[in-house]
């Protein structure tokens, strides 16, 4: 379900003026790529104060009907279609040096092919002109796209990718060096592509019936299969052995597939070839399934001499394949239970997947590939549209890194793996959104493969693009904002939140739409960091031809706080606690994904997400709340002091108006009874503020005020007012027929001890058991000693009244560690008691023991 709670808004919208009507967008951080109807492409640069600036400008061969600019590589890529009367024209431009062209007119510029050294003349290559590679294409060109992080360029042509490296070369017998596009795999796919999305290894395709992403992976080294008898009974590629019964469905070794085991289905091929009927079938599978996996009557299946008969019967055995492998190893008796696990098919969660083919590829290792091992292309998720649902029409892939450094130069960024980037290790989320025009889905593909979050739009969708904060949603009305959970999924990836001391948000959060933007006419739209540009046309009919009026604009983003303050704004106004909780929650969101990948952390980002965590702490505190024990680690992140959270407490019951004991909420209460006896180290707070958190804790814990004076880490406060909260409660107990426990005596006898009143005190701890009196300073020996320096005023009052109890409690410590005989003799300033300790000692050990006396103590 989609929530609607409007609260996005745009700071600007600027009209950016072109010389001709534009054609095709593409922007990037600060930087906009205009292609234009009359062959031109025109970059624009964003500046402070809401300004734009035309930088460059160049001149391309035919109209471009897709632009995009990689800044990893340094290039603008355009695919260029060319019409005559017979045929149509497709063509790859890969611009480089793009930034010294300034006039479309009159920029040099040297074209030249992919990949054609033998042709390349030294001379021709200026560094101070454009420099034009050209991508032959035979076929029709369906779209291209590149990967930000590698700087890799694909070429789609119907059911063929094409993959290309930009490299750098060098001339023979010259250390003058040039760059290059050099293609390195071909993958082959059983529908017609119809968008792409790439990023490092995942490559993801869609046509109108199918969406599949798959994984790149490369071997480090050529390894041998496992089971390398089994592979010597191949005499050729249609012969594969098959059991009678089952057969797993992929030769791929467990390190060949994600790191984090997904669920996928893998095929495996060397360097020779691919084929996808490399696949062996499984018998729940029907024939026609068997035939898309590649048996036909031409495969010749021959009998498995390790076939095992299964029966499902409870008093039978079943032989238990130890690892999960059914070829070539000798199975363990093991009893039958009544559930039987199919290990392979367990792996394989989703259905989904063993209807998908897997792409033919070839691996053609060029660039700067220099590795040996195998590549094994991973399916991770498939998905068909159904009669529920529209065709596919969008996919994007979505990463989430850690850090994010800056372009490096070409030999830096060059590596052995072409699919992995610099900053692959810091990868900690990929995402992907695929979408109809009615209604879209968000997968996660990280760790465990699942869906994240659901989309149904107002009205047909005609383009759509998330930056992993926002969804932004082209449509005939104009243009709508979503939340995204793509970096929310990464967060959750990447850190364990226990929900004590950590929490954030759930993943699978509701979405909401946050704004909705009218435009008329908005036919494209591309993100840049700080805007969003949207070109508007509308079409108009003359007596003449027709003819289309359109208007290119910037519409400014919000910052990071400016969005966060509109969303708990909006969320304080609602009056519906379910609307004001979400937009806590979403506000969280946006401030948490924008620490993600910073170097050095921004204050003011920190201030605010500090701020967020005590918005969701309050609201978890209140009465009303559920999920109240989320109050603990939200107050906890949010750096405020016990005293700052009381005081919010206080005002909050003040304004409410309520009096009953559970007024503060049992999501306060849950965070006083943690943060009080959390460890042993004091709070660092004033005598007034100890004062009024124990009036607190007289209404939200009246049970445990004894231990909170006595044990909790709340020791400034006056004991005047203890004494009266703690009299306060013994009298209700008494009124109640409660009796006083030894707790409360000895909580009564250390407040009069602090006040200078021992009669009192010795009056309560005489009215205490020996033996509980003695348990409560073992389990507690804080109440003995102040700081390991001297005896407390309590052990003081038990020296002289019950001086077995306090021995027997030193003794007690001495054995389990807590203090040193040493120490305990420093402690105990009198002879007697001080021979008293050493002869127990003597008498519990049995045996002669030697004690070190300070010099200045006397005997």
């Amino acid at each position: 379900m989609v929530k609607v709670y409007k609260c996005h808004n745009f700071k600007s919208q600027n009209v950016i003026q072109v010389d001709n009507e534009p054609v095709a967008l593409f922007a990037h951080q600060d930087k906009l790529f205009v292609a234009t109807q009359n062959c031109c492409v025109f970059i624009y640069k964003f500046l402070a104060n809401q300004k734009h600036q035309k930088t460059n400008a160049f001149a391309t061969e035919a109209r471009a009907q897709q632009l995009l600019f990689n800044n990893t590589g340094n290039y603008v890529a355009t695919l260029e279609v060319k019409y005559s009367r017979r045929q149509t024209f497709y063509a790859v431009k890969v611009y480089l040096n793009w930034q010294l062209a300034t006039d479309a007119n009159s920029t040099r510029s040297c074209v030249r092919l992919a990949n054609h050294d033998h042709s390349l003349k030294l001379s021709s290559l200026a560094d101070d002109q454009l420099q034009v590679i050209d991508i032959p294409c035979s076929k029709e060109v369906t779209c291209i796209s590149s990967c930000q992080k590698t700087g890799n360029l694909v070429i789609v042509q119907r059911e063929k990718t094409t993959f290309y490296q930009v490299v750098e070369k060098s001339f023979s017998n010259s250390e003058k060096t040039y760059v290059d596009v050099v293609v390195f795999l071909e993958l082959d796919w059983s529908f017609v592509v119809k968008s792409i999305s790439f990023c490092e290894n995942y490559v993801a395709v869609a046509s109108e019936e199918e969406a599949q992403v798959v994984r790149l992976l490369y071997a480090e080294t050529n390894k041998q299969t496992e089971d390398t008898d089994i592979l010597k009974q191949f005499p050729s590629v249609t012969r594969r052995r098959v059991s009678s019964v089952l057969s797993k469905l992929s030769i791929g070794t467990d390190k060949d597939r994600h790191p984090d085991s997904f669920q996928s289905h893998t095929s495996k091929h060397g360097l020779l070839g691919s084929s996808r009927s490399s696949i062996n079938a499984s018998p729940a599978l029907s024939t026609s399934s068997l035939n898309k996996f590649g048996f036909d009557a031409f495969n010749k299946i021959d009998d498995d001499e390790n076939f095992v008969t299964w029966n499902f019967d409870e008093t039978d055995e079943k032989v238990d394949f130890d690892g999960g492998s059914f070829l070539g190893r000798r199975g363990v008796k093991k009893r039958q239970s009544k559930t039987v696990v199919l290990k392979t098919l367990q792996e394989i969660a989703q259905r989904d997947l063993l209807l998908a083919d897997i792409p033919k590829h070839e691996d053609l290792r060029g660039g700067g590939h220099s590795t040996l091992g195998d590549l094994t292309v991973a399916t991770v998720l498939y998905k068909r549209s159904s009669s529920t649902t529209d065709s596919w029409k969008f996919i994007q892939l979505q990463p989430t890194y850690l850090s994010d450094n800056v372009r490096p130069a070409v030999s830096d960024w060059y590596r052995e793996i072409p699919v992995q980037s610099s900053v692959y290790s810091s990868l900690i989320g990929m995402s992907c959104l695929l979408s109809s025009s009615r209604v879209g889905t968000m997968y996660n593909l990280w760790a465990k493969i699942s869906d994240i979050s659901h989309y149904k739009y107002t009205s047909d969708a005609h383009q759509l693009i998330t930056d992993g904060n926002l969804l932004y949603i082209m449509n005939e009305k104009g243009l709508e904002i979503y939340s995204s959970r793509c970096n929310a999924a990464a967060i959750h990836n990447s850190e364990d939140w226990n929900g004590i001391t950590k929490a954030y948000p759930s993943a699978n959060l509701e979405i909401c739409l946050l704004g909705a933007h009218p435009f008329i006419g908005a036919t494209q739209i591309t993100l840049a960091d700080n805007a969003v540009i949207l070109l508007s046309k509308v079409e108009t009919s003359s007596h003449r031809n027709d003819e289309s009026i359109w208007s290119l604009y910037a519409l400014e983003k919000c910052t990071v706080s400016e969005l966060f303050k509109d969303m708990v704004n909006y969320g304080t106004r609602n009056t519906n606690s379910a609307a004001h909780l979400h937009m806590l929650q979403e506000s969280h969101m946006i401030i948490r994904n924008a620490l993600i990948g910073q170097h050095t952390k921004d204050e003011h980002l920190l201030d605010l997400y500090r701020e967020s965590c005590g918005l969701l702490g309050e609201y978890y505190s209140k009465p009303d709340a559920e999920n109240f024990k989320m109050c603990l680690p939200y107050y906890l992140m949010s750096g405020l002091s016990i005293s700052d959270i009381v005081h919010q407490a206080i005002i909050y019951k003040q304004q409410s108006k309520k009096t009953t004991p559970y007024c503060y909420g049992k999501g306060f209460s849950y965070f006083l009874n943690y943060v009080l006896f959390q460890d042993e180290e004091p709070f660092n707070i004033l005598e007034v503020d100890g004062d009024q958190i124990l009036e607190v804790c007289e209404e939200v814990t009246p049970d445990r005020i004894s231990e909170v004076i006595l044990f909790s880490r709340l020791q400034t406060y006056t004991p005047e007012v203890a004494l009266k909260i703690l009299q306060t409660q013994m009298k209700h107990r008494t009124s109640i027929d409660e009796k006083h426990s030894p707790v409360d005596m000895v909580a009564l006898a250390c407040l009069h001890l602090k006040l200078c009143d021992p009669e009192p005190a010795h009056v309560a701890l005489a009215s205490i058991p020996q033996r509980e009196l003695t348990k409560i300073c073992i389990c507690h020996h804080r109440l003995l000693h102040q700081d390991f320096t001297e005896l407390s005023p309590l052990s003081q009052l038990m020296r002289c009244h019950c001086p077995q109890v306090l021995i027997t409690s030193m003794v007690a410590l001495h054995d389990t560690g807590m203090i040193s005989l040493d120490l305990a003799i420093r402690l105990l300033q009198e002879v007697k008691m001080v021979m008293f300790v050493i002869n127990l000692i003597k008498h519990k050990f049995n045996k002669n023991i030697h004690v070190i006396l300070p010099r200045n103590f006397k005997l």
